[in-house]
């Protein structure tokens, strides 16, 4: 009768164990899922900002087409205005030149009708 006493309380010791072992594999599992849960979380909000991203960088890509048009027409009207600066310098540059080169001849022409129109005094 002892050993079957014995077994007996092996038998409940060993029912004990497997209670406290499917207790400590329930808490893991609770544990796990808990953290899955999270990961499933932060990837949900990393697919939500992703896909704000993506709206966002199609909103960017619109309005930058919707621009192009315009920015050409800026960058033609500069370089328009650009030459025409440039035109007026070479204009000014020209008209300084002549000024320059009547300027050169008149000083040597109005001596010489100063001096047809006026003989010199003492020939």
């Amino acid at each position: 009768m002892t050993t079957d006493i014995q077994t007996l309380k092996s038998i409940g010791g060993l029912e004990e164990a497997v209670k406290n072992l499917a207790q400590v594999a329930i808490r893991m599992d609770d544990k796990a899922l808990a953290e899955r849960q999270a990961i499933y979380d932060r990837v949900d909000a990393l697919r939500e900002s992703v896909a704000n991203l993506t709206t966002d960088l199609r909103q960017v890509v619109s309005d930058v087409d919707e621009l192009k048009p315009e920015m050409k027409t800026i960058r033609e009207n500069y370089q328009r205005s650009l030459g025409a600066r440039r035109f007026g310098k070479f204009i000014w540059g020209v008209i300084i030149s002549v000024a320059t080169i009547a300027i050169a001849i008149l000083s040597q022409v109005v001596p010489l009708i100063h001096h047809a129109i006026m003989p010199t005094v003492g020939h």
